[in-house]
C-alpha cells in the first residue's frame, strides 16, 4: 500500500525534505480523510538486532530528527533481542506521510546506528 504515495516534489531547484513537507501544523478541519489524521507508524520485519537507539539514528539520518515524539521497539525480555517490530509516532500527519514515503522499501536500518545503544 505504501507504493501509492508519490515522491515529494522540489520547487525552484530547492530540495524538499521531511522538514519542508511537514513544517507547519495543519489547520483543524473536518476535511481530513481517515488517512490524513494518523500519526503513528508501525514497522514490521525489522532486524532483530535493531535497538531503539539504532531506529532513532536511522530516522534522524533520514531527516526526521525532531519530527517524532515516541519510539517503541518490541523486545523479547527472555533473550533481550528485538521482536522485529516497532511503533513511531510522528508529530503531525504530514510528517507521518513523509516518513512512509521515505521509508517504503528501506532496509539499511543497522548501517545508521552510531553504536550508542
Amino acid at each position: 500500500m505504501l507504493g501509492d504515495f508519490s515522491p515529494p516534489a522540489s520547487s525552484l531547484g530547492q530540495a524538499v525534505g521531511p522538514r519542508a513537507e511537514c513544517g507547519a501544523a495543519p489547520a483543524v478541519s473536518a476535511a481530513f480523510s481517515p488517512v490524513e489524521w494518523r500519526t503513528t507508524l508501525m514497522f514490521q520485519s525489522l532486524p532483530r538486532e535493531l535497538t531503539r537507539n539504532a531506529l532513532e539514528a536511522a530516522l534522524d539520518s533520514l531527516g526526521f530528527a525532531g519530527l517524532y515524539d515516541f519510539v517503541f521497539v518490541s523486545v523479547d525480555f527472555a533473550t533481550g533481542q528485538g521482536r522485529g517490530s516497532a511503533f513511531v509516532n510522528m508529530v503531525r500527519p504530514e510528517c507521518a506521510m513523509a516518513a512512509m514515503r521515505a521509508l517504503d522499501g528501506f532496509s539499511n536500518w543497522l548501517a545508521c546506528d552510531n553504536g550508542s545503544a
